[in-house]
């Protein structure tokens, strides 16, 4: 294994830990609600044939995978390759090695920009931790959403986000569903902060992170009206009396913004725009939103500083 190989399987066996982690942290999972985002169609891709590996590589070929996904993010390896993490539809998150994709453009193009839609076909070999990237043909460019700053600052942001929770080897299609929706809201116009606001409210709810802000965690009072205060380091939602522990850093979601929180878990991201959400109760979702990630993460992520600076007003 080479030293740039060498360094990427320690970032993944921090991966992994991270992932321990999130089985340990993760509460029961929540009520099910209908996802607004399944009925979604995405484009489907030619099956590849059974056979395909056969004809090209003969009786000794790796297992052949051919899948449909998102690239997250591309890392350099050695002088000439890449290596590129996809979160796929039919897979979940792979990781694979672009032989001479820093050297020439001309084999890939611009296929491996993040948020490109791609049909890959994929080479992996058993207990290997990266597939070979064979080919890699673009179905979908980002590359208009990254010309401006705002947004590509928010597209690196979920791409940060979407890497740490996406599970390797396991499919998620509401994961990926939800997406390709906000990619295609984002195209058709919908504001930063409501795509923002509805990734970080369904990446927490898809993973069993969102809190249940029916009951108070104290005294056991309805909290189907009214203001909830979150306590953030252990999840528990509380009346506004009980308030949880002394010394303990705290959120509060009142009544706008647990509108603003309904309007997201039930209605597809394409209705919520118009300015149907308040700015300011979509900033106290963000504040739960934020709060409940960082936990989780138990770090700060690197691209929401970049967010923050570059458009202070989705922060």
């Amino acid at each position: 294994m080479g030293e740039g190989e060498e360094k990427v399987a320690g970032r993944s066996h921090g991966a992994q830990a991270v992932r321990h982690c999130h089985a340990r942290m993760t509460p029961p999972t929540p009520k099910p609600v209908p996802y607004p985002c399944a009925t979604i169609a995405l484009p489907e891709i030619a099956p590849c044939p059974a056979n395909d590996h056969e004809m090209r590589w003969g009786a000794a070929a790796l297992p052949l995978l051919r899948v449909e996904g998102f690239v997250l993010k591309a890392q350099p390896l050695g002088d000439a390759d890449k290596i590129v993490t996809f979160l796929t539809r039919e897979e979940g998150k792979i990781r694979g090695v672009a032989k001479a994709a820093r050297r020439s453009r001309r084999r890939f193009g611009s296929s491996l920009e993040p948020w490109s839609r791609v049909a890959l076909t994929l080479f992996e070999k058993e207990a290997a931790d990266l597939a070979r990237v064979d080919a890699c043909d673009l179905l979908e460019s980002a590359y208009r959403l990254h010309e401006n700053l705002e947004t590509g600052c928010l597209l690196a942001y979920l791409a940060e986000v979407a890497d740490l929770f996406a599970r390797e080897k396991q499919a998620e299609p509401h994961y990926y569903r939800l997406l390709g929706s906000l990619l295609a809201a984002l195209r058709g116009g919908l504001t930063r902060s409501v795509v923002l606001r509805y990734f970080e409210v369904w990446t927490l709810r898809l993973h069993g992170l969102l809190p249940d802000l029916d009951l108070c965690g104290s005294c056991g009072a309805s909290l189907i009206r009214g203001t909830v205060v979150l306590e953030v380091s252990s999840g528990e939602v509380f009346c506004p009396r009980c308030r949880g522990g002394a010394g303990v850093s705290r959120v509060t979601l009142r009544e706008a913004g647990r509108g603003a929180l309904a309007e997201i878990l039930c209605r597809p991201p394409t209705e919520l725009g118009g300015g149907r959400i308040a700015a300011s109760a979509l900033a106290e979702v963000g504040r739960l939103t934020s709060a409940a990630l960082t936990a989780f993460a138990e770090t700060e992520f690197r691209s929401a500083r970049f967010l923050v600076s570059a458009e202070g007003a989705v922060s």
